[in-house]
């Protein structure tokens, strides 16, 4: 009976610290057309979100939801301060369809280990 609880207490910590590592997801929904949708996942409490939305050359933006904190060159920048867990959408609308498909990095700190990380995201 002590080793079956010890068994379930060691799987339910290697579910506990896996799920732990996977704080933030990030996915197109579309990055074609004249429109781009990134969807965000914040699974936990997290102190800055940046998420940057790199773009082919020649892109012109009109408009973006949320507002951007930035939006120059060939990149869109958006600045998430004290985000709680749950569902983020960034779109950005373009002048003319996109001659390739656009993609992110999304940077953040993790809580638990205090590094500084930087995911890729390509639709």
């Amino acid at each position: 009976m002590k080793n079956s609880r010890a068994a379930l207490l060691l799987i339910a910590l290697i579910f506990w610290a896996g799920s732990a590592s996977a704080q933030i997801s990030a996915s197109f929904q579309s990055a074609s057309g004249t429109r781009s949708l990134l969807i965000v996942e914040v699974n936990q409490a997290d102190g800055t979100l940046i998420v940057e939305e790199h773009l082919p050359p020649g892109s012109q933006v009109v408009q973006t939801s949320p507002p951007a904190s930035k939006v120059g060159g060939n990149r869109v920048t958006w600045l998430v301060k004290r985000s709680p867990p749950g569902r983020y959408s960034f779109a950005v609308r373009f002048a003319t369809p996109l001659s390739a498909a656009p993609t992110a990095t999304i940077k953040y700190q993790d809580r638990g280990t205090g590094r500084f990380i930087r995911q890729q995201v390509r639709p």
